[in-house]
């Protein structure tokens, strides 16, 4: 291992070497994404120290009992010498521990010898019992007493459960007692009734119950599905509450109203939380989404107080989640039940009203106490650190829990649905703030749908239903796009001379998940020490595989059209005729898999040429025209279905000539070209098919929308773009 940590440590040393002066001459802009990348590149190193740190302190002790029948004494002996053990019996017969060696050792070795096969002529329980038998018929109540308690020991050798707990419940005040009474209810499959009688055992004398049933005690106790009054002594035994998990300590504590005790536990695993190897991961996950949704923000940079305040304060209150939980589970006895309607309103009403209320304060607060959100990116960016925030900590608690495999799809998953739900409420204060609605009666209305959506997503994943679920969730993502796309074109800072920066997202994107794949298989293999950590490993990579195709075709590519507001469809919002095919089936499965919602057409500034469309009849172009020009706008046109209700086409350019043309009736160097095939390729050079548009004069193009009825039909063309 140390091998391996000098050849990574060096490696980093001579990268940071070579790329030191190249990172001295870029930009300060730059500067900032090198330091990033160095950062990333370190991360497998910071890692593997990481992991070798928390290695000793992340073991995990199995105190499963071995459910064997057990001897007191080992005895090394392998001969039976009966007069001998009854005489050191008879010595002193009042003392306890002289029965007990005399007892376990005839058993035991009774035991051996019947698993040797060499007691077929010897039978040397007859004489023990007999012994027994006889000095419980004494005169002396002493004697018989403790003859008595012996019988009841010997009852439990003999398999004689019954009998054995008959007997020594009347001896309950004599050591030993409760050990084997313990065992025999043990043995009868009674667990709850067994842990009562060792804690009974070892709050006499601690030393005579043996390390293996202190196990089973512990183990018992920490299994239990109800609280009994056995647990509730072993939470307050200085020594045997240390063992008793923190769970069943909080439960007790919660129903006894020992608050102080309570919080103490609960602070201290939330603690221990954050000083883990598994919070280091969900901080690396969630910096893949900041960092994307701070690559988004072209038009205004956020101030990193707020954004701090918005995550720092997501993650405290995301760690009260689990008191309302416990006090719904343990007060109302309000959880999930198995049946699919109950549950669904659980989800609803508990998990998804809990969760989204304490994800928004954040939000809410940085409303009402400073002048944020100042622009419409920032409802969204806000809104989402809050979710985010929030899946830092509930992240950290699923890694410890699951382990390795659960990383990676929750950093896909989870990480990105919570992202979605905090979004919805924010969202809907955007809708207020945008069109003058009343902005509490939206932002509670959005809540609600934000509620519901996250318990119906809980529940289906709670319930297996796989198919509907990922149904869901990609449908979910691409609206959310949609939002991001409207708050882009909505901000007062819009400009198409800033544009997003498409292959630095992606770029950063693909990094981040390969950091989080490693990270994955050192926290399964080392700290988990699972043997199955490389083939967990290569099926969150095939599982990240598909995941990845549809955020990196997607994840940074928005439709910048100023003033534009985008309708929430899972299909393109504005087709040639302006129908919504929505309920077409085929046009779900193509659209909802392959064909983004979103298109971008973010070619301002780019140099066109007009050329002669062959393939039609066109009087707009001569054969040999060659027009250039370069595209000043993206227009919005009004157009009007056949039943008379309008729609917004923003597929529109507007392209200033270099020379002015003759349309028929003006002689003009402005037109509009309406895209008819697909822009995807246009910046490779490849030849597409536009339609052209003429301007009537008196009506011109006014903040980059105008009516159809103020444009007249030229011809077609074939369009070329480059830079």
């Amino acid at each position: 291992m140390f091998f391996i940590y000098a050849i990574a440590f060096w490696s980093l040393i001579i990268t940071l070497i070579i790329n030191i002066g190249r990172i001295r001459k870029q930009t300060p802009s730059k500067k900032r994404y090198s330091y990033l990348y160095i950062l990333l590149i370190c991360s497998p190193l910071i890692l593997g120290i990481g992991v070798s740190n928390f290695h000793q302190i992340n073991k995990k002790v199995n105190l499963k009992p071995d459910k064997t029948s057990i001897f007191i004494f080992d005895s090394t002996t392998t001969t039976i010498d009966e007069s001998k053990l009854q005489d050191s019996v008879e010595a002193d017969f009042f003392r306890v521990k002289n029965h007990i060696i005399y007892i376990s050792t005839h058993y035991q070795l009774y035991f051996k010898s019947s698993q040797a096969g060499t007691i077929d002529s010897y039978y040397p329980n007859a004489g023990i019992k007999n012994y027994y038998s006889y000095k419980s018929e004494s005169l002396d109540s002493n004697y018989s007493e403790r003859a008595s308690w012996a019988l009841g020991i010997i009852f439990y050798y003999e398999n004689e459960y019954d009998s054995c707990i008959r007997v020594l419940k009347k001896h309950l005040n004599m050591p030993y007692t409760n050990l084997f009474l313990g065992l025999s209810f043990r043995n009868k499959g009674m667990s709850d009734s067994a842990a009562y009688h060792y804690l009974g055992e070892y709050n006499k004398s601690a030393n005579i119950l043996p390390d293996s049933l202190k196990n089973e005690l512990l183990y018992t106790i920490n299994h239990s599905s109800n609280i009994n009054e056995t647990i509730i002594q072993a939470c307050y035994l200085p020594k045997l509450s240390t063992k008793v998990t923190d769970k069943i300590k909080r439960e007790v504590f919660f129903v006894k109203h020992d608050w102080l005790n309570y919080f103490s536990i609960y602070y201290k695993d939330e603690l221990n939380n954050i000083l883990s190897f598994d919070f280091l991961v969900s901080i690396i996950v969630i910096s893949m989404w900041i960092v994307y949704l701070i690559l988004l923000d072209v038009f205004q940079k956020q101030k990193w107080k707020y954004m701090l305040f918005i995550i720092l304060l997501s993650a405290v209150l995301s760690l009260t989640l689990p008191f309302c939980y416990e006090y719904f589970h343990y007060i109302h006895h309000w959880d999930i039940s198995g049946n699919a309607y109950e549950d669904l309103i659980y989800c609803i009403f508990a998990i998804g009203l809990f969760e989204e209320t304490l994800k928004i304060i954040p939000f809410l607060m940085l409303m009402l106490f400073t002048k944020e959100p100042n622009e419409s990116y920032n409802y969204i960016f806000y809104s989402a650190l809050c979710g985010l925030g929030f899946a830092l900590m509930e992240n950290t608690l699923y890694f410890q829990m699951y382990g390795g495999p659960t990383i990676m799809s929750r950093a896909l998953t989870s990480t990105v649905a919570h992202v979605f739900f905090s979004s919805l409420t924010g969202y809907g204060l955007l809708v207020a703030n945008q069109f003058n609605k009343n902005k509490w009666l939206y932002g509670v209305g959005f809540f609600c749908i934000a509620m519901v959506s996250h318990g119906i997503y809980d529940w289906l994943l709670f319930y297996h239903f796989n198919f509907f679920f990922y149904l869901g969730f990609f449908a979910s993502i691409m609206i959310w796009f949609i939002f991001v796309n409207n708050a882009l074109n909505v901000s007062i800072y819009f400009s198409l001379l800033t544009k997003i920066k498409y292959k630095k997202i992606e770029y950063v994107f693909v990094i981040f998940l390969i950091v989080i794949l490693i990270a994955q298989y050192l926290l399964d293999h080392f700290i988990n020490q699972s043997e199955n950590a490389l083939g967990m490993l290569w099926t969150s990579v095939f599982f990240t595989t598909f995941f990845l195709l549809f955020f990196v075709s997607r994840i940074g590519k928005m439709d910048l059209v100023q003033g534009y507001w985008r309708k929430i469809s899972l299909v393109d919002n504005y087709n040639a005729t302006g129908n919504n095919n929505f309920f077409d089936f085929r046009v779900i499965l193509v659209n909802f898999f392959v064909v983004n919602a979103i298109q971008p057409m973010n070619y301002f500034g780019l140099k066109v040429k007009l050329l002669h469309n062959y393939k039609v009849a066109n009087n707009a172009l001569k054969p040999d025209a060659e027009l250039k020009g370069t595209i000043m706008e993206r227009v919005q046109v009004m157009r009007y279905k056949e039943n008379g209700n309008s729609f917004i086409d923003t597929h529109y350019f507007w392209i200033q000539l270099e020379e002015a043309i003759h349309t028929g009736q003006y002689v003009t160097n402005v037109i509009l070209a309406k895209q008819i095939d697909s822009f995807e390729n246009v910046e490779n050079g490849t030849e597409t098919n536009v339609s052209i548009i003429g301007l009537n004069v008196s009506d011109g193009i006014i903040l980059n929308k105008i009516d159809e009825v103020s444009t007249y039909f030229i011809g077609y063309a074939l369009i070329i773009l480059h830079s």
